[in-house]
């Protein structure tokens, strides 16, 4: 199954540059089938777009298409998620908040769900040592 990864974006320059490259990471080394990564931006005012248009740049050679949707306004996290899901192309939406690190093998885990028709969605929680602070 195919797989768009939509990361909302607002002001999260610093965590940008940790996280982007384990989310790539995860999504190159996905054998289940083809990969996107939507960084969706909600009108940051630091340096946040430039730091994804330079992370698109460096790695425009992946396997892993990388996108970036902007607004030129701030309107909320809801509306950011759904412009990044308006412009997926697969069929399972991805949500991973700017403050993620996943592990590269995460994906397959939670893809191979849907296998079952009945499945709608799927999270998972962390072990306590594995939580984000």
């Amino acid at each position: 199954m195919n797989v768009s990864i939509i990361i909302p974006n607002y002001n999260g320059e610093s965590i940008l540059k940790k996280n982007l490259p384990k989310v790539l990471e995860s999504a190159e080394n996905y054998s289940g089938g083809l990969a996107e990564i939507l960084i969706s931006d909600d009108g940051s005012v630091d340096n946040s777009v430039k730091i994804i248009k330079e992370f698109i740049d460096k790695n425009k050679n992946s396997n892993v298409k990388i996108s970036l949707l902007q607004s030129s306004s701030n309107m909320g996290f809801s509306s950011n998620v759904n412009r990044g899901s308006d412009a997926a192309k697969y069929e399972i939406l991805v949500l991973l908040n700017t403050d993620v690190s996943p592990h590269r093998n995460f994906l397959m885990p939670l893809v191979q769900n849907f296998e079952d028709g009945n499945v709608f969605a799927v999270g998972i929680g962390l072990p306590d040592e594995f939580r984000f602070t």
